[in-house]
């Protein structure tokens, strides 16, 4: 009886540190309208959002221009 209640209180105490860390920040930049796997990665990020601060989905079209700015 006292091994299970230690085990529930050591696994409590887990669920507590692990729910109180941080979520990292971050920001999706996606040119989903190109190919159906974009799309599908997008669901299934969107599925785990709940893991991240999600600061904001940013939706654009291939270019150059973008490339280069992202590349540096």
């Amino acid at each position: 009886m006292n091994i299970s209640r230690f085990a529930l209180i050591i696994a409590l105490f887990f669920f507590i540190a692990l729910s109180t860390t941080a979520k990292e920040r971050i920001i999706v930049l996606t040119d989903i309208s190109n190919e159906p796997d974009d799309e599908e990665s997008m669901v299934r990020f969107l599925v785990y959002s709940n893991e991240y601060d999600v600061e904001g989905l940013i939706a654009t079209q291939h270019s150059p221009v973008i490339a280069a700015l992202l590349s540096q």
